[in-house]
């Protein structure tokens, strides 16, 4: 009997310990911080869906995370007598392995056309202004086989590089993919940040600024991997990007300080320079240096107002949800966007004017949270049967400035 008691008394020792482990680490402040900047994300995107009423972007926001798939085309035309016009169209269909970009510029009565399909391992590559089949090749092969094909090289064609002509990924994969290539220095950035715990909803932040930077890096290093042809034609991307290590250096620590509300989301996070702000204890308010947006939603003349400043101009957007309609403005530019068609959650199209020294004065742009269909072209030529003599042919059909300029994306 007596051992039995002590059986029992024992049970219930380790019950009170687990409880007090278990309270102890669902009050641990490290975990409360990270469940309320794990649903930061949702939060921002609902407080410019309350902004925007009637277009749903945070439905759409999540069916395009979970899906990869959508489309969207912009059409830019000019006022000049050139008749100069961009026109845009890209479609993501991760369901189907698809992907389709269309571009068309025409300047000085000058034409820049490409088009680029991938339907699974089926690459078609065309410049429509030049000749009337597109160039085939399948993906599978097309690393083994193209590195000493004339025409991949003379195209400027890098089918090595896993990004380049590869099908699109959903948001949810592409997550998946990048933890794992920053999964070091995120461990260690982990271990190393500190949160002070200041009162119930009060929290400090205080980050290593080496770790910080290590981050930073890989996550850097990582978008550059993935958008190259981007950070090609960007060089001030990189720019800025070491600016900002530079500031993280000057600094051995970076202290945040971090508030959440009831539901234990955030409801605001600074510096104590105020220098850094995202506020959502009154609507929605954010603030870098150079750039500050504060949402207000308000009743005067039915309108929700956007008060902003960027790099020393102030400037202002309001939405008028009853006329689907937008106006954004400053000084010397104004912008209006009105909607056409708009199914909430689904799509939309706009037709948008612009005052001010911009080139494109009249602009077409749709959005669709689904992906188009991706039709395989019928006409094509297969590149790794294409011989030199060939091929010399029909590099005769190309500008004599097109390879010296190299005017395909990749």
């Amino acid at each position: 009997m007596k051992r039995k008691k002590k059986y029992i008394i024992l049970s219930i020792i380790v019950l009170l310990a687990c409880a007090y482990c278990y309270n102890s680490y669902k009050n641990n402040p490290k975990k409360i911080i990270a469940q309320a900047f794990y649903s930061l994300d949702d939060k921002i995107l609902i407080s410019i869906d309350n902004f925007f009423p009637n277009i749903g972007i945070k439905n759409m926001a999540d069916k395009i995370s979970d899906s990869g798939n959508f489309t969207f085309s912009l059409l830019g035309n000019t006022e000049n007598s050139n008749n100069d016009k961009i026109n845009i169209i890209y479609t993501s269909d991760a369901t189907k392995k698809g992907k389709y970009l269309y571009y068309k510029k025409v300047e000085d009565k000058n034409i820049n056309e490409y088009s680029e399909k991938i339907i699974n391992s089926d690459i078609y590559i065309a410049y429509p202004q030049i000749l009337d089949k597109s160039f085939y090749i399948d993906k599978n092969t097309a690393e083994s086989f193209s590195k000493n094909n004339n025409v991949s090289k003379d195209m400027g064609w890098d089918f090595s590089k896993e990004e380049n002509f590869s099908y699109p990924k959903s948001f949810q994969d592409l997550k998946v993919d990048f933890k794992k290539y920053v999964a070091k220095e995120w461990v260690e950035f982990i271990k190393t940040t500190r949160v002070k715990r200041l009162d119930d909803n009060s929290f400090q932040l205080i980050l290593n600024s080496r770790d910080s930077k290590s981050l930073f890096l890989k996550t850097f290093e990582y978008l550059k991997e993935k958008n190259s042809y981007i950070f090609d034609r960007y060089p001030n991307i990189s720019i800025r990007f070491n600016r900002l290590m530079k500031k993280i250096e000057d600094n051995s620590i970076i202290i945040l300080n971090v508030s959440i509300d009831e539901n234990k989301e955030i409801k605001k996070i600074y510096t104590a320079d105020n220098k850094y702000l995202l506020d959502f204890t009154n609507g929605f308010n954010f603030k870098f240096p150079t750039i500050s947006l504060d949402f207000i939603r308000e009743n005067y003349e039915n309108r929700n107002m956007i008060k902003g400043y960027y790099k020393g101009k102030f400037f202002r957007i309001s939405y008028y949800p009853q006329d689907y309609k937008i106006l954004a403005w400053n000084r010397i530019e104004r912008f209006q966007i009105k909607f056409d068609s708009l199914e909430k959650n689904y799509y939309f199209t706009s037709k948008i004017n612009v005052e001010g020294p911009y080139k494109y004065k009249d602009i077409k742009f749709n959005f669709y949270a689904f992906a188009k269909d991706i039709k395989a072209d019928k006409d094509f030529i297969k590149i790794l049967k294409i011989d030199d003599k060939d091929w010399q042919k029909l590099k005769m059909k190309f500008p004599k400035n097109f390879f010296k300029e190299n005017l395909n994306l990749y």
